[in-house]
């Protein structure tokens, strides 16, 4: 990996931009949506605290969907 980053611009352009917006993500914030690590960041977190809340059973099949707008509802 540090060959790629120290030999490629374009990888180590948006591995930079990765870093910076990973650092600049808040969770619970909502409007990190100009940013694709955020939304990621944000997407991943939900999903966390979803199976936080559900962690032996789950929501069950297709449940997911409903589950994640619940979660996101309460921000």
């Amino acid at each position: 990996m540090t060959v790629l980053y120290l030999s490629s611009d374009i990888f180590s352009s948006r591995w930079n931009t990765v870093l910076t917006e990973a650092r600049a993500w808040q969770s619970g914030v909502h409007g990190n949506v100009a940013s694709s690590t955020g939304t990621r960041l944000d997407y991943y977190s939900n999903t966390l605290a979803i199976i936080a809340k559900h962690p032996w059973f789950g929501v069950g099949t297709g449940g997911f969907a409903a589950a994640y707008d619940s979660v996101v509802a309460g921000r």
